[in-house]
């Protein structure tokens, strides 16, 4: 009886579960997403036409018109006709980003940073503090806190929100020396965070025993991995095999061990007997990476540095 394993080593999986896995003998990895990124289109109201805009943990589309003094509420989920919702700050907003607890911030330019109910467009008010600077952009950072850009003062303008539309802890004259900031863009990387997917996937197939081998043939063991699994994150080893690669697609999964409460290694064989599975040749192993999001909106990550698959084959006749 001959005893081998196979390994997968890949860098953090981190939401999209983007990573690569390097397998003896070679396999293709297939990163598997929770869900396509979607185009949606958000046509402009009548003269309106859209210029900056953002999305919120829910799915809403807080935009700006460009000249026309007006933020909008578009959800693409709404029934045709009515996806507008109505509108808010009438007043000329530059930047624009939303938070992880229901707010829609703006850059008012000298009329301050415009924090706006991201249910209710038609509830905002400016931070006292921010009015008469020059906001051009805004943005919300990891820790929660909005950063506004004075582009005439060459300075940031800080916001700490607190539960209330109007209340806040503000700071001042931040970063000052900034040679004429212009922007409204994502410069924190916080929108994308908020509209991205908090499940990641990532599968490989593992090859056993070479063709022909003497009955049992193939028997999976031992699933060994290196994970860092934060405060309340949680990763998912989950298994199928298959006689053919080409059936291991419809082959249903086992769970393997979920981290936490488990730990490594994991029990591949125990796995496929309490799913009523035998074992064959080729063995896919599909990891489910499940970050944590804060009443802040600061997201946790676990990652895997590597996993491995451990199998027996039967001594081959002399």
């Amino acid at each position: 009886m001959r005893v081998d394993r196979l390994s997968a080593a890949f860098f953090s999986l981190v939401l999209a579960a983007a990573g690569q896995a390097a397998a003896e003998p070679p396999a293709t990895p297939v990163p598997k997403p929770e869900s396509a990124p979607q185009h949606v289109t958000a046509p402009s109201l009548p003269g309106q036409p859209n210029k900056q805009g953002t999305v919120t943990p829910d799915g809403g589309m807080p935009m700006d018109s460009e000249g026309y003094a007006v933020t909008k509420r578009y959800d693409p989920s709404a029934p045709l006709g009515s996806r507008w919702a109505a509108a808010g700050a009438r007043m000329f907003i530059h930047g624009i980003a939303a938070d992880a607890r229901g707010s829609v911030w703006g850059a008012g330019y000298e009329q301050g940073i415009i924090r706006i109910v991201g249910d209710d467009p038609t509830r905002f008010a400016a931070v006292p503090a921010s009015v008469g600077q020059s906001i051009k952009g805004v943005a919300v950072d990891s820790d929660g806190k909005v950063w506004g850009i004075n582009m005439t003062e060459q300075n940031a303008t800080v916001v700490s929100p607190g539960s209330g539309l109007t209340e806040f802890t503000v700071w001042t004259d931040v970063v000052p020396g900034l040679v004429a900031p212009y922007t409204y863009s994502d410069m924190t990387g916080e929108q994308l965070r908020l509209a991205a997917s908090l499940v990641g996937r990532y599968a490989t197939v593992f090859e056993g025993c070479p063709e022909g081998s003497p009955e049992p043939g193939t028997t999976w063991s031992a699933l060994t991995f290196d994970a860092d699994v934060p405060g309340s994150t949680h990763v998912m080893f989950q298994v199928r095999t298959a006689a053919t690669r080409a059936e291991l697609d419809s082959a249903p999964w086992a769970i393997v061990v979920e981290v936490p409460p488990g730990a490594s290694p994991g029990d591949i064989a125990a796995a496929l007997t309490a799913a009523g599975r035998s074992h064959g040749r080729f063995l896919e192993v599909e990891v489910v990476l499940r970050a944590a999001r804060t009443p802040r909106g600061v997201i946790t990550s676990p990652a895997i540095t590597s996993f491995s698959a451990d199998y027996t084959c039967p001594d081959l006749p002399i």
